[in-house]
């Protein structure tokens, strides 16, 4: 692959590799005590604030508004729903934003007195910029200021670029095109009895939940009474999607939606994306990186973090399936940059509605869609759903859903881009790389100079999904098989 193809952090990065002698470096010993304590402060100050909980809209509200939403839109009326953040309205981060500017001071005028401590104070020096930009979130929502709720976003999460338009518009292509299929299966592990047992098998929020808790008590992290370390699992009201949150009021947590309900081929994907890339991702980064690959101290940019968690549903297809995965589904690029060209959230349902409906009828964008009437209800309504939430989830944080001020809350943007760049990095024998932590895409630069191999990853992968699928379902699947 030529470097004209690659995502220009990935780029940079094996630029480096190529011409950097490489530091071995051992954070306690080579990092300053004096900034170490910088950045316990920051961590003191930040670490349980999560955006995605700042951003996220009252679950109660979110419904009426969607139903509200949905009912003119079968009228033929447009409509911008109007969201509510009752966590972000609670909170006062006014004295944090100015201990936070102090201490960007203090990293400002620290002294490095090696290569490694230049290093260390270039990452943490962004990480307290993208704090101070959470503090301007916060206010820009309570004060219902969507200018400086914008230029916070930006500040937070890249936007689209032409690269990444024309690898979402591959992909889309792809996706509409009649000859393709979403799982195109060949010899997996999985014999087709056992594919069509997990695929009538519905999975509820607690089935999912204890899923979860055996793959992290596998990897030792599972938090508890008796264990301070790692992730606890919750179900919430308000939760939109299943989210790994490293920072959160709530410490290390991962979140299921209440509603959510799954078949047990997406909760195998679901394991290897959640558990086994973000969950062992956040883990290593923290030892790795002093915390600022994970924990506390991460930057809130995920681009490359959901390209890892991609990269494991994938792998997890392939072996149990034999599918070839397509890759990551291509919607939201289109939606952020409707958004940053000023499209409304009706403007975007309705383009993201006619994309779900093109994927799902193999219909490309040069034959026409039937009409609504003479589309199966269960897949209008499943279309219809979806995307709601792809307009819903990059106009969060929005308080005038018309969108006035042309943004888009970006970070989702991760499913492709990351995807993307997490691709190069294998394909160049650097996939380890990834895995080591939790990266802002910049921050590649950085890490080029470190002299990380895969033997210092201090989680290393060892597939508890095929694990769960083995000694859990697999038997249950048996018991249910001899019951008269």
């Amino acid at each position: 692959m030529s470097s004209e193809q690659l995502a220009p952090a990935v780029d940079n990065f094996l630029g480096k590799t190529a011409t950097v002698k490489k530091l071995d470096i051992q954070p306690n010993r080579d990092i300053s005590s004096d900034l170490l304590f910088l950045s316990e402060q920051v961590a003191h100050i930040s670490g349980t604030w999560n955006p995605v909980e700042i951003y996220t809209a009252d679950g109660a509200k979110r419904e009426e508004e969607k139903k509200k939403f949905l009912d003119a839109f079968d009228r033929g009326e447009e409509y911008n729903p109007t969201f509510e953040y009752s966590y972000a309205n609670s909170l006062d981060l006014a004295n944090s934003r100015e201990y936070l500017l102090q201490r960007l001071s203090g990293v400002r005028t620290f002294k490095p007195q090696n290569r490694g401590e230049r290093l260390y104070r270039a990452a943490l020096y962004f990480k307290i910029k993208d704090d101070v930009a959470t503090c301007d979130l916060v206010d820009g929502i309570k004060t219902k200021d969507d200018k400086k709720i914008a230029a916070a976003v930006r500040q937070k999460y890249l936007g689209t670029d032409k690269s990444l338009m024309d690898l979402a518009e591959a992909i889309y292509k792809e996706k509409t095109n009649s000859g393709e299929t979403d799982e195109a299966e060949g010899n997996g592990l999985l014999t087709e009895d056992e594919k069509k047992y997990l695929r009538e098998r519905e999975f509820k929020a607690q089935d999912i939940k204890d899923a979860f808790e055996f793959v992290l008590d596998r990897y030792g992290i599972l938090r508890s009474e008796s264990n301070n370390r790692g992730f606890k699992v919750k179900i919430d009201d308000n939760a939109s999607g299943i989210d790994v949150r490293d920072k959160s009021a709530e410490q290390q947590t991962v979140f299921i939606p209440t509603d959510r309900k799954m078949n047990g081929i997406t909760l195998l994907g679901a394991i290897a994306h959640e558990i086994e890339g973000h969950a062992i991702q956040a883990m290593n980064g923290i030892d790795l990186y002093v915390g600022l690959g994970g924990g506390p101290l991460k930057i809130d940019d995920e681009q490359l973090y959901e390209g890892y968690g991609i990269k494991r549903e994938a792998d997890m297809k392939k072996k149990l399936l034999g599918a070839n995965d397509p890759g990551p589904r291509p919607y939201y690029p289109f939606a952020v940059k409707m958004a940053e060209d000023g499209a409304s959230f009706y403007d975007i349902f309705k383009d993201q509605l006619e994309r779900h409906l093109r994927v799902s009828l193999k219909k490309p964008k040069d034959e026409d869609l039937p009409s609504y009437q003479n589309i199966d209800q269960k897949n209008l309504n499943t279309a219809r759903s979806n995307a709601w939430l792809v307009a819903y989830r990059v106009m969060r944080g929005h308080i005038d859903t018309s969108n006035a001020e042309k943004y888009a809350m970006a970070k989702d943007l991760g499913y492709v881009r990351g995807f993307q760049m997490d691709t190069q990095l294998a394909e160049n024998g650097y996939g380890y790389v990834n895995e080591s932590g939790i990266i802002a895409p910049k921050a590649l630069q950085l890490i080029a100079e470190l002299n990380i191999s895969e033997e210092m990853l201090p989680l290393p992968f060892v597939d508890a999904t095929t694990a769960y699928w083995e000694e859990i379902l697999k038997p249950q699947m048996t018991q249910e098989d001899t019951i008269p």
